[in-house]
């Protein structure tokens, strides 16, 4: 791969944990009696329908993303209005359309995912009962442009709203009874979606003595109920030693964590085994990864051997004008990255960088997917980024952030774009 260099700097950063505790890498929360929010093999994607709203000041309008469900190649998966719950109707040309999501023979049905059997005998993943496909309207016709149909020109998902199909959104809120004041939302950094409160913070349960654990509970708000308030769903309600009501999800009382400050923060997790993020569904993390707390991103992602930081290659793009655009969001463009896959990293910058390799039997699964390298290995990507660890930094240190090589590779055609280059950026949530 032949690349031309136009400019390089590097910025260096350090990061700090919050409440001032050492560095150090944290595993996933111990979610064993938590759903899955995915099995192995199927995925999640962000996808943008709808009319969007114009906000004052602003000259266009904007859909909201939203996170659907997706196969093991990011092909979007959608449920059928003709369909029974458990039961497939689409037969003959249908299946020419829309072929149903498959399972392995040994897949197991795991949380709202079950399996239904076809007349071929092959099995069919559904989703909340409703049985999943993929659309050849997602797939780029022959002749046509791939990456129009990969960066949902003309409206998002092709299949959405067609002959009664659309797409699955991951959205527990909607079919879960939560008591006024509370919702679900992502928690990347738990990582998952759990319960949080009407300004969208992360909730806690605490499995402790309130009453003797006063000292602890100090930095902890609890998530106060109406005096009228009465038993929701998992929700039931407890008295306070001062008279006044709290909320509590299937036995364990919700907190507030006072150092939770922004949307997706979860400062409060691992500080005390008896609190605990109210989880409702959880995310698919390799075991090679963990997340370690960085109180200016929230989190960010390393290996979990070593707590090594990992790195996205990512786009920038140069004005001319004495300034740059170095990101088009925290987690970059799923398809931006897709688009340099692992060939944003030659041999030479792998003496740099280090590919994080995957198992051979590895999977994809949430929002991680799989990379196929040249010499046939696997390599982790997360929401469409290869992931790479910096050789020159030491654990807990994240010195890579912001290293710019605005460059034009000449051997991928996908990247032979004006003026644009690359940079690494640290992997967060």
């Amino acid at each position: 791969m032949r690349m031309t260099r136009i400019l390089a700097a590097t910025t260096a950063l350090t990061t700090a944990l919050v409440m001032g505790a050492a560095l150090a890498a944290e595993k996933a929360p111990k979610v064993a009696d938590v759903a899955p929010v995915t099995p192995l093999g199927a995925t999640l994607k962000i996808v943008r329908i709808g009319q969007g709203v114009n906000v004052p000041g602003s000259s266009s309008n904007q859909p909201r993303d939203r996170v659907v469900l997706a196969d093991d190649k990011a092909q979007t998966l959608y449920v059928s209005d003709k369909d029974a719950p458990g039961k497939s109707n689409c037969v003959a040309e249908c299946l020419t359309e829309w072929p149903p999501f498959t399972a392995a023979a040994d897949a197991k049905p795991v949380g709202d995912w079950s399996l239904i059997a076809r007349e071929d005998g092959s099995k069919q993943w559904a989703f909340r009962g409703k049985p999943l496909y993929t659309s050849l309207k997602d797939k780029p016709k022959p002749g046509g442009n791939p990456m129009a149909t990969m960066m949902g020109m003309g409206g998002g998902p092709a299949g959405h709203g067609v002959d009664g199909h659309k797409v699955v959104e991951v959205l527990p809120a909607e079919w879960t009874v939560l008591p006024t004041g509370i919702t679900i939302g992502e928690v990347l950094t738990a990582p998952g979606q759990a319960l949080t409160n009407d300004k969208g913070l992360t909730l806690y349960t605490f499995s402790g003595d309130v009453k003797k654990d006063s000292a602890l509970l100090a930095n902890w708000k609890p998530v106060v109920a109406p005096q009228i308030a009465i038993p929701v769903g998992d929700f039931t309600v407890v008295s306070r030693s001062d008279g006044s009501s709290q909320w509590a999800y299937k036995g364990k009382a919700l907190y507030q964590f006072k150092g939770d400050l922004e949307l997706g923060d979860s400062n409060g997790k691992g500080l005390d085994k008896r609190l605990d993020v109210a989880m409702i569904m959880s995310y698919f993390m390799p075991k090679e990864v963990a997340i370690m707390k960085d109180q200016r991103r929230g989190g960010v992602f390393v290996t979990a051997a070593e707590g090594q930081a990992l790195y996205a290659r990512d786009r920038a793009t140069y004005g001319g004008t004495g300034g740059h655009n170095a990101r088009g969001g925290a987690r970059g463009n799923p398809t931006m990255g897709t688009m340099i896959g692992v060939t944003g990293c030659d041999a030479a910058c792998e003496q740099t960088w280090k590919p994080l390799i995957a198992p051979a039997d590895a999977k994809p699964a949430g929002y991680w997917s799989l990379f196929t390298r040249a010499d046939g290995s696997k390599q982790w990507g997360y929401q469409g980024y290869a992931l790479y660890t910096y050789a020159k930094e030491k654990p807990g240190q994240v010195t890579g952030h912001d290293t710019y090589d605005l460059a034009v590779n000449h051997d991928t055609k996908n990247l032979v774009v004006s003026n644009m280059g690359l940079y690494w950026r640290v992997s967060t949530p």
